[in-house]
């Protein structure tokens, strides 16, 4: 492992930091995790820029032939523009790479890559967890206790399943995560993958979920606004900062009528989609929003420059996003 430099780009949610931790057990002291976003090209942050600046700095290893460099991309892929730059670099032979994701709408651009590699069952963290545990890979199979179930808790809480046992656990890692931050979080899970349940945490976990339910509470006080979209799906449109799958969750329980719900951050300028599983497919409807929108079938997202809920709502009605 010694002369090996690995190094990864990940998604900063509860399945981007999940895969770092799951990357972190696997290599150890050689990997180094850069935390990317879905930002517009160009953009501080964004998985394109990051990768952009990284790549100039890969061709110095064919001057050290001992040097193996491996890049790794989990639950986040470039713009297609970014990987042909990865390929041309990868067929030079300069770094081994592998992009791993599971968002549909990266199916077909991952497919025309012998790096790219996705799936449909798994979020990141699992897929990730499954490839390192496989022998095909040529990696030892991961004998720290506790690895798969972490695995599986990040997987039914990103793909809000709702009837998994692990989903609770799953809930309270990504309460952890925002409390610790990133970096505390990696670190401490991937010195002991159970973490979350030691007594020190149970009761700092205790006081998040209050502070949760207090703040979920609130927005669903707020008045919903019912609309139709451009196809004539009803939603449900509310202002909220936080929280956006609970709060999703609660409304589609509450207004059977709603196919989807919008949760509309005015802080972030980011609009949440939600819906049932095997209902409607926001994925669809975040990436017919913005082209850097997308996600599941009943989780999705998209960025916007409008400045208050009644312009989104505008939009989902004629079926544009503000980049038109």
């Amino acid at each position: 492992m010694s002369e090996m430099n690995v190094f990864q780009f990940t998604h900063s949610d509860l399945d981007g930091v999940g895969c770092a931790v799951i990357a972190n057990i696997v290599y150890r002291n050689c990997l180094q995790t850069t935390f990317v976003d879905y930002k517009a090209s160009g953009d501080t942050g964004s998985v394109d820029d990051e990768i952009r600046k990284f790549l100039p700095t890969v061709a110095y290893a064919e001057n050290d032939p001992a040097t193996r460099v491996v890049l790794l991309i989990s639950d986040i892929t470039p713009s297609e523009e970014v990987c042909e730059l990865i390929d041309q670099v990868h067929k030079l032979g300069w770094v081994a790479v592998g992009c791993y994701d599971h968002h549909k709408d990266k199916k077909e651009l991952l497919g025309k890559y012998a790096w790219g590699h996705y799936r449909a069952d798994a979020c990141g963290t699992k897929f990730l967890y499954q490839v390192f545990d496989a022998d095909e890979h040529g990696h030892a199979k991961l004998e720290q206790q506790g690895v798969e179930a972490f695995a599986q808790a990040v997987d039914a809480y990103d793909r809000w399943q709702l009837d998994d046992p692990e989903r609770d656990r799953g809930e309270t890692l990504n309460r952890l995560l925002w409390f610790l931050g990133i970096r505390t979080f990696v670190r401490e899970f991937s010195q002991e993958i159970t973490r979350d349940q030691a007594p020190d945490f149970g009761y700092i976990n205790s006081r998040l979920h209050d502070q949760e339910e207090e703040k979920i509470a609130k927005a669903l006080s707020a008045p919903v606004t019912a609309d139709s979209d451009y196809a004539g799906h009803k939603f449900g449109v509310l202002v909220a900062t936080a929280n956006a799958s609970q709060i999703g969750h609660r409304l589609l329980e509450k207004y059977p009528s709603f196919e989807y719900v919008a949760i509309v951050n005015p802080v972030k300028n980011v609009v949440q989609l939600r819906s049932r599983a095997g209902g409607f497919d926001v994925g669809v409807l975040a990436k017919r929003m913005h082209p850097h929108g997308g996600g599941h079938q009943a989780a999705a997202g998209f960025s916007f420059d409008m400045r208050c809920a009644r312009q989104v709502i505008d939009g989902l009605r004629v079926g544009l996003g503000n980049v038109y």
